[in-house]
């Protein structure tokens, strides 16, 4: 049973060592035929070539920066995410614990004089807020 299992394992190894080796001959592969096929362009215009390599070689750098950009955008959206889900929990977790804690039930106009004092020193999250990078707000402030 034991060797079964470990021929097994060692099948799936040896199917990504393989797969692996077939990635990398076919992108040397492409690097040959894109070499070639830039030199051919190049024999037959060189000025258009380069005016084309060089158009491609700004796209390449606007796309990383934009791609970079995007990428710290997402980061910093979900850690205002997490933040926003931690602040919730916390609390929903103190409306389960207050019943406990306090002696007298909270009455409706309490409740609604407390939750609009809350509502007014709390600030939504903005779109400008996220692009920024500013922190969202706790609500220990």
């Amino acid at each position: 049973m034991q060797h079964a299992r470990v021929t097994h394992l060692m099948s799936g190894d040896i199917h990504r060592v393989g797969a692996a080796t077939h990635h990398m001959v076919e992108f040397a592969a492409t690097l040959v035929v894109i070499a070639a096929q830039i030199i051919i362009a190049f024999v037959i215009a060189p000025l258009l070539t380069a005016v084309a390599l060089f158009l491609i070689a700004i796209g390449a750098a606007v796309g990383f920066v934009m791609l970079r950009r995007a990428h710290d955008f997402g980061a910093r959206l979900s850690h205002m995410g997490i933040a926003l889900m931690h602040e919730t929990a916390q609390f929903l977790g103190g409306l389960k614990l207050a019943p406990g804690k306090i002696a007298k039930p909270i009455s409706s106009p309490n409740f609604r004089t407390v939750s609009s004092g809350s509502r007014a020193s709390s600030s939504p999250i903005s779109a400008r807020r996220i692009a920024t990078g500013s922190p969202p707000p706790s609500l220990a402030d």
